[in-house]
């Protein structure tokens, strides 16, 4: 793997709100991820101590409400969800979202990568969040280092070991059995500007069906309710960012795959709404080296306005 610092450019961008489209997932690509409890246990040849009925599949098929766990036979207080990713991938930051965090307790998350399938050779942290028990709301990290204060790109190279297994280290103060909807490792896609106003960046909406008795009498059904959804668009004036749009599309399978949007990094990177496109990508050329790129996205359950 190899470890390249974010541009200042880059670093600036978040800092100044600029929104991030997120649609590739480094972990759609693993060979194997297994729930464990020992700080050493080798990911390739430990038994597995997931749950059969919540596959490890689900920590990365783009949905939030199906979760993964750990057998409940089993009792600790520290966990390990361990993946080796023997491919050729890059990512530069971590969500991890759908989670039940909120019944451990004093839980600290961290994300770690290493160059050995045991974890005791140049093993790293990139992130941690302390007092993770607190919030239902989906763990973010757009500044992964593994040394000093500016936050880097990861690149691995399946030619070489290093850095291909990574974690998740679950500590808690007593035993629990954890569940993650979704854990992704992605390469972010900045746009160059904030969405052009007016902009609705508060709109939500909730999913029902009505029925009318032949009396008159209306009952509502709630299937779901706090749905954002949103009709964004912005201009994109630099070779660079038209690519970046270019290679966000192809990541989401020209809109086909969920993915993920930061409207507001800096100020709430938590706010990283889960999304699906609806229709083509919209990216007409308004002026000799300028496109105007209109988004017309629907958020997957669960909803950032349920959590807490």
């Amino acid at each position: 793997m190899t470890a390249t610092a974010l541009t200042a450019a880059a670093v600036a961008r978040v800092t100044n709100d600029k929104p991030i489209l997120v649609g590739a997932n480094a972990l759609e690509s693993v060979t194997t991820m297994k729930w464990l409890t020992g700080a050493t246990d080798n990911v390739t040849t430990a038994t597995s101590l997931t749950d059969s009925s919540y596959p490890v599949t689900r920590a990365y098929d783009r949905h939030l409400h199906a979760t993964t766990r750990p057998q409940t036979s089993t009792t600790a207080s520290t966990w390990y969800l361990c993946f080796d990713i023997n491919a050729t991938k890059s990512f530069d930051m971590i969500m991890i979202g759908g989670h039940n965090f909120t019944s451990a307790t004093s839980l600290t998350v961290s994300f770690e990568i290493a160059d050995s399938a045991t974890y005791n050779s140049n093993l790293h942290e990139l992130a941690s969040w302390s007092n993770a028990h607190a919030s239902s709301k989906r763990l973010v990290s757009l500044s992964l280092k593994h040394t000093g204060s500016d936050p880097f790109s990861y690149s691995i190279d399946t030619s070489t070991p290093y850095a291909r297994y990574g974690r998740l280290k679950l500590a808690a103060g007593a035993n629990w059995t954890p569940q993650i909807g979704e854990i992704w490792l992605g390469t972010r896609r900045h746009l160059p500007y904030q969405f052009d106003g007016p902009l609705d960046d508060k709109s939500t909406e909730s999913v029902v069906s009505d029925f009318e008795a032949r009396s008159g009498a209306r009952t509502r059904y709630v299937f779901s309710e706090g749905r954002a959804r949103r009709a964004v668009s912005t201009l994109v004036d630099a070779a660079a960012d038209i690519t970046t749009v270019d290679n966000f599309w192809s990541d989401c399978g020209h809109g086909s795959k969920p993915f993920l949007m930061l409207d507001q990094p800096s100020t709430d990177a938590q706010r990283c709404y889960l999304m699906t496109h609806q229709g083509g990508l919209d990216f007409p050329l308004v002026l000799p080296a300028a496109r105007q790129l209109s988004l017309n996205m629907v958020e997957h359950a669960p909803y950032y306005t349920s959590e807490s």
